[in-house]
């Protein structure tokens, strides 16, 4: 998965990657369907898909990313906010990510966002979250979540140590998921979901204007001649203007009174 990440076209510098995985089967999300998504996303994008594996209210339309559903909401579903998780940085050091990597690939489903635009400054503000260092611990003391018969959604926060190298951020944030990812598929039986994206806290956020996006205008070679041509008119017109009024003329004629 990660080396089809890695061909794919370039991303700006606020482009993130997210990733989609669960155990359980998802129409749209097969592993015969095309799992990589080169469209441009957005974090409400995000939500509104995991609102939708869950069966949410506030994703009553499905999914914006992929059409089905699973045949059961997860028992638990793992939302991976990472700093320093950058597309640029992913497709030059994703061999850093060899858990993540196998995660995708033996999962039954799984999906690939390689261009996803940061559009809220708190990504699922009302779920449960913690520390990517303590998550396992945690877990582990509040296993009834694992058996509840609700779709709990719990963020794991996976932070960069002061300036890391990049390399190390990644590899540190791999052996996080890795861990945690293991824990929860022991814990629920196989029956979660997880979404790894950037932490937007640490990166800023771009605003958009999802609704309205920019509209450009176009001309061609003729039309480009026609109106050079008029603008260079328009040039010698006043240049000829101004030099009319330049012109002194006498103010009285005398009469030649010799003739």
């Amino acid at each position: 998965m990660l080396s089809l990440f890695a061909a794919s076209v370039a991303a700006t510098a606020e482009h993130q990657p997210a990733f989609f995985w669960s155990p359980q089967a998802i129409a749209g999300l097969s592993t015969s369907d095309v799992r990589e998504r080169l469209t441009e996303a957005t974090s409400a994008d995000l939500e509104r898909t995991v609102g939708a594996l869950l069966g949410k209210r506030m994703a009553e339309q499905g999914s914006p990313l992929f059409t089905g559903q699973p045949a059961a909401a997860p028992e638990m579903q793992l939302i991976f906010l990472a700093e320093g998780l950058q597309t640029a940085a992913v497709r030059e050091h994703g061999a850093r990510l060899p858990a993540l990597n196998a995660l995708l690939e033996k999962s039954a489903s799984a999906m690939a966002l390689p261009f996803t635009l940061q559009t809220q400054p708190r990504l699922f503000e009302d779920a449960t979250r913690i520390s990517g260092s303590e998550a396992v611990a945690w877990l582990k003391a509040h296993s009834k979540l694992y058996t509840n018969g609700i779709p709990d959604i719990v963020v794991v926060e996976l932070h960069a140590a002061e300036s890391a190298p990049i390399e190390e951020v990644l590899a540190s944030h791999d052996t996080l998921i890795g861990s945690i990812s293991r824990a929860v598929e022991e814990g629920s039986r196989g029956s979660y979901a997880a979404l790894l994206t950037a932490d937007a806290g640490a990166h800023g956020v771009r605003r958009l204007a999802v609704a309205a996006p920019t509209t450009y205008l176009h001309t061609t070679p003729t039309l480009l001649t026609a109106q050079l041509i008029v603008l260079a008119l328009i040039v010698i017109f006043l240049s000829g203007f101004c030099c009319l009024f330049q012109l002194q003329t006498p103010k009285k004629f005398e009469e030649n009174k010799g003739a």
